[in-house]
Parts: C-alpha cells; structure tokens; sequence
C-alpha cells in the first residue's frame, strides 16, 4: 500500500472515529445501526488477524476490504445522524 492510501485511510478511520463520538451516546435509538457499526468493527479484527496468520500477503486486498469497511462505517455512522 503507497504512501497516500495510507494516509488517506487514515484520515477516514479519524473522521469515522470522530463521527462515532458524536452520537455514540445516541446508540440506543437506532439499535439495528448500531450491530450494523458493531459488526463492520468486528470484520475489521478479522481481517487484521487474516493479515497476521497470512503475513501480511495478500495482495492488497485485505486492505481494500479494510478501506471498504470504515466507507460502510462511515456511512452507518452518517444514517445514524441523519435519523435523528
């Protein structure tokens, strides 16, 4: 993975981090979205443990699927907002 990609997913998972403070507190009017948010974080602990057993081989695309997972938390994270 380049330098940018990295950067930019960076940048992502903070704004994700960022959103998910915002209306974590708001988790409990929008249950459904919160397993959905609970479950993209959990698939993203497996696949950083398929990255480890796997030593770090996998041609990139674990980590788009990474990349494609904070987009889906992101987007989770945005229903919940706009729902309120």
């Amino acid at each position: 993975m380049n330098w940018s990609k990295r950067t930019w997913g960076s940048i992502l998972g903070l704004a994700v981090l960022a959103g998910g403070i915002a209306i974590a507190q708001d988790w409990h009017r929008h249950p459904n979205l919160a397993a959905a948010d609970q479950a993209t974080r959990q698939a993203i602990q497996y696949m950083h443990a398929a990255q480890r057993a796997n030593h770090y081989d996998m041609a990139g695309h674990a980590a788009h699927a990474e990349q494609l997972l904070r987009q889906a938390e992101g987007e989770i994270r945005a229903s919940a907002a706009y729902a309120h």
